[in-house]
């Protein structure tokens, strides 16, 4: 009781304790980028849900595989089965792949699809040293 000043002392603790009670905690460094990266998934999710909507089924160019296939006659058993696996493989195949689907020797696959090229069917590609068949978008005479 000596020394000190008690009045002040209890004046600026009052004050402290009223400073305390209306201070707000400070704002975390991580919450602008965790807003960012919030809304970042929203947006993201709306425009998936809305591109999502607005697409319709694209109607195909030209015939169908079958009615295509229905009209050319003339093409070998093995020639439309291999077209059908061309088509179910998004169109186009390694000649490995042909020759593994349809258990057939080197040579076979090589005058199926040198036949297939002639008829304007597919394209034969060389990638990284095979050979890839795709599917072309027009045959002739189809």
């Amino acid at each position: 009781y000596r020394i000190g000043d008690y009045g002040r002392a209890e004046a600026s603790a009052r004050q402290a304790e009223a400073a305390a009670a209306t201070a707000r905690a400070p704002l975390s460094p991580l919450l602008p980028l965790s807003i960012g990266v919030a809304s970042a998934i929203i947006i993201g999710a709306i425009l998936y849900i809305l591109r999502r909507r607005t697409k319709r089924p694209e109607k195909p160019e030209g015939v169908s595989l079958e009615e295509f296939l229905e009209r050319r006659t003339d093409l070998r058993f093995e020639d439309r089965e291999v077209l059908r696996f061309l088509a179910e493989s998004g169109g186009e195949a390694f000649a490995s792949e042909i020759r593994e689907r349809f258990n057939m020797p080197r040579t076979s696959a090589w005058r199926l699809i040198r036949r297939l090229r002639k008829e304007g069917l597919v394209e034969v590609e060389e990638v990284g040293g095979q050979t890839l068949v795709r599917l072309r978008r027009r045959g002739r005479g189809g």
